[in-house]
């Protein structure tokens, strides 16, 4: 037997006084020891029936003691350099408990739960520390000073509070929290305007300052809460927390109007010139339950400029929103200089699966104040599932703004707004392999009319059943407008033979400038529609480009203005029924005539280049 470290090393025993004490199993569980009285007072080792008995243990007699109590009982020697302390549990007034491994919360009595828990803590240094099966009511959280696993053993916390803290605020390093249920009330508009961790049931970090702590372990815990605002609810992680995880997260139904669930957030104070960011954080198997009433434009989980950053398997059968990364937030620029360029991004999202939301699925936001030059964030959202609240407004299956390089591929959204909506600010983002389906308006949308989206892409993509509500342009299958160098590449629209909503599969809008339609199948569309429509005349720098698009017979595959093929060596060919007579084309152009008849001109070619060029007849039939 040996104390834990902190306690140096106790008297030595002789092998007799080993073989008694070797018996101690049997006083923690109350059996009586089968040892002489007389024998003992000899070894200068007796028994006494519980804590407050050695009190009156006369230490110039006895250097150790065997306290038969079933729950608190153990091995104790005497420490007289210890005299003065009594921490409740391991150490009364000089007389230290003997032991190896964890410490058990029922060596600290029948105290209060909060004095008792704290008391324990702040002893299991560096140990683990395993709590009784059983339900606590503090009315105040616990602060975690040093490193130390904390097994709940499944037992029940319970906290009901007006004060403005976690059940557990983890202020150190190497922290270990699992296995049990911690629950927060009565924290909801008393917390307006409490920023950080105050409220949630574990918080990490201090807005403040922006200082965090690494080697976080949240494993196999059960949650409630009911904060309205704040950074997060059940979870709050601050400033520069890292290396930490979280797995095996459920979240009980909340039918109030609560806010985020799990909170990353930088803090510090941008006007010193000093903040902390969140990293390298995994967040493995949440399950969250219905949560009717949350708050619009609050998240399942929410980041805030934080990098290095994977979500898995994030589950909700009913919510607000699912997960927001905000990658700027108006901290970065006085992040440390070792990872400043970090913030914001290699973060990714995977098997998120969200039902009934109410506002956005997924939203990737450069900064939430805009900036004219977005954030290279790079998000990753792969294999989710996201369907709409039809109840609601105007839900978004994926809203993307002021952020660059995000990754969308293989989800599946239904029953939105907009499905997807890459919008102001968004730069070379790639949706690819997605299923959008049910639609009120658009199945996805590229553009806005603030401006600065520019060069993305959507390839290999289904669309079918969108526009639901709207059979006018601006509500396509596939929508851009009011944007730059759009890509359409191998994507399939509709069902064959089936009964399409969807009036125009593609559409080109105002302002947009260029865009790339290539190998598009177009399967159905509904009356009277166009597959693909490239806008009007009057949008000169529409110019769009492409081959292969392909549709079934029965109605009109193309509309508006034509698509151009452009070849290797620069030039273009198109079909249309006449040569144009706006925009500049070069020598060697083509014009394929879509009307041919006997008789007629083919096609024609551009013989000068130039405004309108100059075109010349290459036949008749």
């Amino acid at each position: 037997m040996k104390t834990i470290k902190s306690f140096g090393t106790p008297p030595a025993f002789n092998a007799r006084q080993q073989a008694d004490i070797v018996n101690v199993f049997e006083a923690e569980t109350g059996r009586d020891i089968a040892v002489d009285g007389a024998k003992l007072d000899t070894l200068k080792t007796r028994s006494v029936a519980s804590i407050a008995d050695l009190s009156s243990v006369d230490t110039a007699v006895y250097d150790s003691v065997i306290v038969k109590d079933k729950d608190r009982g153990g091995v104790f020697t005497y420490d007289a350099s210890r005299a003065l302390e009594n921490d409740g549990g391991v150490v009364f007034d000089g007389w230290v408990r003997q032991y190896s491994g964890a410490v058990y919360l029922k060596w600290f009595g029948t105290l209060s739960d909060r004095t008792i828990i704290q008391n324990a803590i702040n002893t299991a240094y560096n140990s683990t520390l395993i709590f009784e099966t059983k339900t606590y009511m503090p009315q105040e959280g616990f602060t975690i000073v040093n490193p130390i696993t904390i097994d709940l053993n499944n037992c029940v916390i319970n906290q009901n509070t007006t004060y403005f803290s976690s059940i557990f605020t983890i202020l150190a390093d190497n922290v270990i929290i699992k296995n049990g249920e911690l629950n927060v009330a009565d924290a909801d508009s008393s917390y307006a305007g409490q920023g950080g961790t105050a409220g949630a049931c574990v918080g990490a970090g201090n807005q403040n300052t922006g200082v965090g702590y690494k080697g976080m372990t949240l494993e196999d815990l059960t949650l409630s809460w009911n904060r309205e605002d704040g950074n997060g609810g059940a979870i709050s992680i601050i400033g520069s927390t890292n290396n930490a995880l979280l797995r095996n997260i459920t979240i009980k139904e909340n039918i109030g109007a609560v806010g985020n669930v799990i909170g990353v957030e930088w803090g510090g104070l941008p006007n010193q010139g000093a903040t902390g960011h969140p990293h390298n954080i995994t967040i493995d198997n949440l399950i969250v339950g219905d949560l009717p009433n949350q708050i619009n434009d609050r998240y399942l989980v929410w980041l805030s400029a934080s990098f290095n950053i994977k979500l898995n398997n994030i589950n909700c059968n009913q919510c607000a929103g699912g997960v927001i990364v905000i990658a700027g937030d108006n901290g970065n620029e006085f992040a440390p200089e070792s990872y400043r360029q970090s913030v914001g991004s290699n973060i990714s999202i995977s098997n998120l699966s969200v039902n009934k939301i109410r506002h956005t699925g997924v939203r990737i936001v450069g900064d939430a104040t805009p900036v004219s030059v977005p954030y290279s964030n790079n998000v990753k959202v792969s294999n989710s599932v996201i369907t709409g609240d039809s109840s609601a407004t105007s839900p978004v299956g994926i809203l993307v703004e002021y952020s660059s390089g995000a990754t969308i591929d293989n989800c599946k959204i239904k029953a939105c707004y907009f499905g997807i909506n890459v919008n102001v600010g968004a730069k070379k983002n790639i949706i690819s392999n997605c299923y959008v389906t049910e639609s009120r308006y658009s199945g996805i949308t590229i553009g806005s009319a603030s401006g600065g989206c520019e060069d993305n892409i959507i390839t290999n993509c289904k669309l079918t059943m969108n526009s639901k509500l709207s059979t006018a342009i601006t509500h396509s299958g596939v929508y851009t407008y009011e944007s730059k160098n759009t890509t359409i590449n191998n994507c399939v629209f509709g069902e064959i033979g089936a009964i399409e909503t969807t009036k125009y599969q593609i559409g080109v809008g105002a302002n947009q400038k260029k865009v790339n339609i290539n190998n598009n199948y177009i399967n159905s569309i509904s009356s009277g529609g166009i597959g693909i429509y490239t806008g009007t005349s009057s949008d000169t720098d529409i110019l769009p480009n492409g081959s292969g698009n392909y549709g079934e017979v029965g109605f009109t595959l193309f509309g508006g203005l034509p698509i151009r093929e452009i070849h290797g060596n620069g030039n273009i060919s198109y079909i249309d029924t006449a040569p144009p007579t706006a925009g500049n084309y070069l020598q060697g152009d083509r014009v394929i005539r879509s009307d041919q008849s006997v008789g007629g001109v083919k096609s024609w070619v551009c013989t000068v280049s130039g405004s309108a060029g100059t075109w010349v007849s290459e036949g008749t039939l």
